[in-house]
């Protein structure tokens, strides 16, 4: 008989934060599923892990191979090979809590009309003293909107989206030649065609990591690029809009900066009158502000589902 969810994993070169991730499904309160683990072609000890750990579990796993294509095309080979009544996807150094798999699939049994589930998440580094920010969303053309101007956060996909497979079709698998934008542009085309909702409840730990795809700044340019012209429907003013990418991109630039470089460009801004930096700095500052402060709130139930 086959499972009722099929969790696709895409591996490449994460040994230091596999184990967790494997550890967090093993650990689900609701256990008829299966997990396909698709290596894309890593060449440190993450696959030794990964095949330590399954050979001592009594649950469904599998392992598949390819050369490296990225994480879209690794994910498209899992759910091709998913058997699964519902999809779940989870990347390699992110964890779930608990109750993540029963809860969102208890959702979609109770409301038939959804296609795709999301949840709220909470962004983490161990190299903070495990800080904790969460990122909480209602709507998701809301989310989808701040996301594409970068004033909010994404929406995850990657690992809190569960979706029925059968709502799968052509047009819906991930842009393996998207890297980086990946999940926005899949969220923007569910979105389109399907119903899309948000679990109100945290289910997922999102890694900040090194090395992670959305830290090459020249490829998250070229990719919102192409993501804005490929949707102009979303795009109010595309004037605007460039300019608020931008203000983000230089931003960003400053975060490897001491504070006080940091306040002088912004202070710069101001003098020369560059409201796009000035809103931009604005945006983030609030919801980095929201977000630790729930996160601070949501700690200990977190840690303790967890520990």
């Amino acid at each position: 008989m086959n499972p009722r969810v099929s969790v696709i994993i895409p591996v490449y070169n994460k040994e230091d934060y596999v184990l967790d991730c494997l550890k967090s499904l093993e650990d689900q309160d609701f256990n008829d599923w299966e997990c396909i683990i698709v290596d894309d072609g890593s060449v440190d000890a993450s696959m030794k892990i990964v095949e330590d750990f399954i050979k001592n579990s009594k649950k469904t796993w599998r392992i598949l191979t390819q050369k490296n294509g990225g994480p879209s095309s690794a994910r498209n080979l899992g759910i091709r090979e998913a058997t699964g009544e519902f999809i779940a996807l989870l990347d390699a150094d992110d964890m779930w809590l608990p109750t993540k798999l029963s809860k969102q699939l208890h959702y979609l049994d109770k409301n038939q009309n959804v296609d795709l589930l999301l949840s709220n998440y909470v962004i983490f580094s161990q190299n903070s003293s495990f800080k904790l920010r969460a990122v909480t969303a209602r709507n998701t053309v809301h989310q989808v909107k701040r996301w594409l101007d970068m004033r909010g956060f994404g929406g995850l996909v990657e690992s809190t989206g569960m979706f029925r497979k059968v709502a799968l079709n052509e047009g819906l698998w991930f842009d393996e030649e998207m890297p980086t934008t990946e999940g926005l542009d899949f969220i923007i085309r569910w979105t389109f065609q399907k119903k899309v909702k948000i679990y109100q409840e945290i289910l997922t730990l999102y890694r900040i990591s090194e090395n992670q795809l959305h830290t090459k700044q020249d490829l998250v340019k070229l990719n919102m690029a192409l993501v804005v012209n490929r949707y102009p429907n979303l795009v109010v003013n595309e004037y605007v809009l460039k300019r608020m990418h931008l203000a983000y991109f230089q931003l960003s630039g400053l975060r490897e900066l001491p504070r006080r470089e940091i306040f002088k460009s912004i202070l710069t801004s101001f003098m020369f009158l560059n409201p796009f930096v000035l809103w931009m700095a604005y945006s983030i500052i609030l919801r980095n502000l929201k977000a630790t402060y729930i996160g601070k709130k949501a700690r200990n139930l977190i840690m303790t589902s967890i520990s």
